[in-house]
């Protein structure tokens, strides 16, 4: 199987739990064979860095393209505007030798608009990356672009990364089984934003919005059973796979040694969001002030993007802001919280934290969608609670000992690639193989496949 995907977001774990959920979905697809290429609408994937190293994670599973890269080894090269950024380092110098006429202050203008990614008027060319934060359709350029990819890749089906980019579709079923990994149900998304009063950059999505671009759709991916019901429920006749997150290569084995963690230490993990960034304020404001009332010595660690909007000083807590490889974090772990009030779909970090044997306090809103794991947490939705719950894990090691081991047994038992991805496998198989033969019926029938020619 030949698969093409068209994201905005990279697919490497610890990023961001949209990028983690896409990574864990092709990592497992690709160790099932498939024949994987990844369009990441971006033209710098590094970064500031023009050179971009392509991580190791995404060369053994996929091919990763980016618009205007250039792919030389492991590299990724972003060559858009490498000849503007030399006639502008040229007309410096000259400028500095006292050189008139090098460049007219127009044309250093429009050369630092092309380098800063200013393409007004230039629809047809791909500029330079956007913000990840919004639902926006797909602009003009990143749908040319998907559509020359799927041209060049040939694939047998063609997956958009969020139900908002299913534009990227291609009309009708020739190119290819169409998927839409759909990671949320907006409307609900938003909804549950609204009814907590968190404010965020998502636009306004109804039902009837959300289903029309579902019904672009020959397959929907739903992370959860919950979400496939209401998936089913607004556009019954596009069928619905659950998907959810695995626990991927890196599965605790038995066997393996145990670590307890620092004493009194907690972590919290999240990116931006608007829901994480509502849920920490929550957690340090009504919850971690009576954890550390019991517990003195408590320590709370939060890390991801979520550093950057909430950095609040608060006694025991600090901020270290993204970290590259969360396994360390969550060894020296005693405790993780996931105090999430108010969204959709299910929680990545949730999952990790159980995967690495960390005991876990979540709420009833963070155990969305994993009701099955159940048993290896606890749950409260009010402070009050939640606080009791962390300190009960903090202060005794036998039950923080019991409830991650049972944690970590449950999400290896439910969670396993195979049992979260099998299903969606084969689905996409079963439809290309429908529409092969379709089409070679089709084929078939028509007058010239079925005119006899003579033999010279």
């Amino acid at each position: 199987m030949k698969l093409l995907v068209i994201s905005r977001f990279l697919p490497l774990r610890d990023l961001h739990g949209g990028c983690t959920y896409l990574a864990d979905c092709l990592e497992a697809l690709s160790q099932g064979g498939w024949e994987i290429e990844c369009v990441h609408l971006s033209e710098r994937p590094g970064g500031e860095n023009r050179i971009w190293p392509v991580p190791a994670a995404l060369r053994t599973s996929m091919r990763l393209v980016c618009p205007g890269n250039l792919r030389v080894g492991n590299h990724l090269i972003a060559w858009r505007g490498l000849k503007q950024a030399a006639l502008l380092a040229i007309a410096k110098f000259g400028r500095m030798l006292g050189v008139e006429g090098v460049e007219s202050p127009s044309a250093i203008a429009g050369v630092r608009r092309e380098l800063s990614g200013d393409h007004r008027g230039q629809e047809n060319l791909v500029s330079g990356p956007l913000p990840m934060t919004s639902d926006r359709l797909p602009e003009p350029f990143e749908r040319n672009f998907a559509a020359s990819r799927l041209a060049a890749f040939q694939p047998d089906a063609i997956m958009a990364d969020f139900t908002f980019m299913a534009p990227v579709l291609p009309e009708g079923t020739e190119r290819g089984v169409r998927v839409i990994l759909t990671h949320d149900v907006l409307h609900e998304r938003v909804q549950s934003f609204q009814n907590h009063g968190i404010s965020t950059a998502w636009g306004a999505w109804s039902i009837e919005k959300e289903a029309a671009l579902l019904r672009r759709a020959d397959l929907l991916v739903a992370i959860s059973e919950q979400e496939a019901e209401s998936f089913r429920r607004i556009c019954p006749e596009v069928p619905v796979v659950v998907a959810p997150m695995s626990t991927g290569a890196k599965s605790a084995r038995p066997g393996e040694p145990w670590t307890d963690g620092v004493a009194g230490s907690c972590v919290f993990v999240g990116g931006g969001d608007a829901h994480n960034v509502h849920g920490l304020r929550w957690m340090l404001r009504e919850v971690w002030p009576g954890v550390r009332a019991r517990v003195p010595e408590a320590t709370l660690h939060v890390c991801g993007s979520v550093c950057a909007e909430v950095s609040e000083p608060s006694p025991g807590v600090t901020f270290l802001g993204r970290v590259p490889d969360l396994k360390g974090v969550y060894a020296d772990a005693a405790v993780c919280v996931v105090p999430i009030l108010a969204g959709s779909g299910i929680k990545i970090k949730l999952v990790e934290a159980l995967n690495h044997r960390c005991a876990c306090v979540t709420t009833t809103a963070g155990l969305r969608g994993l009701e099955m794991l159940r048993d290896g947490l606890l749950v409260a939705d009010e402070a009050a609670d939640f606080a009791g719950a962390v300190v009960r894990l903090l202060t005794d090691g036998e039950a923080r000992r019991e409830l991650a081991a049972a944690g970590a047994a449950l999400v290896a038992q439910r969670l396993s690639p195979s049992a979260c991805y099998g299903p969606l496998a084969r689905a996409v198989e079963a439809l290309a193989r429908a529409g092969r033969a379709k089409r070679t019926a089709r084929d078939l029938a028509s007058p010239i496949a079925t005119a006899s020619f003579p033999i010279s």
